[in-house]
Order: C-alpha cells, then structure tokens, then sequence
C-alpha cells in the first residue's frame, strides 16, 4: 500500500510546482489528495476536506495564500482557487507512526550482528537519537557522526565531531584496525 501513497505524494509536490494549474491539473491534484485521504467523498458524493490532527497518510499544509475553499453547503466539493503555484505557498506532509521499540531493539541487534565497518543512517531525528542508535548498536570504537564541510577546493569533507552532526544524517565507523 505504501508505494501508490508515496507515488502520489511527489506526483501531487510536481503538480503544486506547475503555473498555471489548468482545469486538468486541478481534477488530478484532487484525485490526488483523495488518494492521500486528504480529502474524502461525503455521503452527498461531495468532495470534502478531512479535518483531523492523525491523518491516515498525510496533511495539506498552506502557508500563505488560497489554494482551496470549502463551502458550508456539504452538498458541494472543495473548490481549488489557486491558479497556478505563485497563488500560494503550501505542500503536502507525510504522517509519521509510533516506532515500535521491539523493532527497534532487533534492527539494533542485526546491526551489532552484522559487525559492519561502515553504517549510514539517513533523517535520524537528531543528534541524541542518534548516539542512542550507536550506543544500541554496540560500536567497539568511535562513532564519526557528521555534516559535510565544503573546502574552498570545493572537496567535500566530513568532521570527526559529533558535536557538528547534521540532524538528519549520521555515519558510524568502526574500524578495528
């Protein structure tokens, strides 16, 4: 199930890019947020807004301007009135889930099992989950957890230092050399 929501998510983020928004786009980005549950069909066969704080797959999020506007009338459909994406800033945000620490406990466990020399991890929440990850995974040696550096040469490095952590990259080293 997660493919199509994913799939609709970056067809959807393509569609808001798009200036102006013909009435085709308009029909698909509906479609669109009606696959993201968004947005449903009433009892009336009306399209309508979901209004939930824990959506199944994701919120529309708007910052500034219009984008659509729902009439009282829950006979009728929420209307799209942006015209095109300068009308107004928005996006559509993926629901996150609770992680289950039983599996977290095991990927923890295939990580020390594997013995791996080198592990990324990529959009860890920040930088005290990830030490918890390095020390759930049991790391013999130091953790290199960091952001990349930009030389004047252009040459990316990588700090040593994990005070320096991105919050949202991590790389753990163990080499026992």
């Amino acid at each position: 199930m997660g493919q199509p929501i994913l799939a609709a998510y970056r067809e959807v983020h393509e569609l808001f890019a798009e200036d102006p928004y013909t009435p085709a786009i308009r029909d698909r980005i509906r479609d669109l947020l009606l696959a993201l549950d968004i947005c449903y069909v009433n009892t009336h066969r009306a399209v309508r807004r979901r209004l939930t704080k824990d959506p199944k797959w994701a919120w529309l999020r708007k910052s500034r301007g219009d984008f659509d506007r729902e009439p009282r009338d829950a006979t009728e459909s929420v209307e799209i009135v942006a015209t095109g994406h300068g009308d107004w800033i928005g996006w559509v945000e993926l629901a996150t889930q609770p992680v289950d620490e039983l599996a977290t406990r095991m990927t923890a466990r295939v990580i020390r099992e594997i013995a791996a020399d080198v592990m990324g991890v990529i959009e860890a929440e920040d930088r005290p989950a990830s030490r918890r990850i390095s020390r759930a995974a049991a790391f013999s040696a130091r953790a290199c957890v960091g952001q990349p550096r930009h030389a004047p040469d252009g040459v990316g490095k990588m700090t040593r230092a994990s005070e320096s952590a991105s919050d949202h990259a991590a790389v753990f080293v163990d080499l026992d050399l």
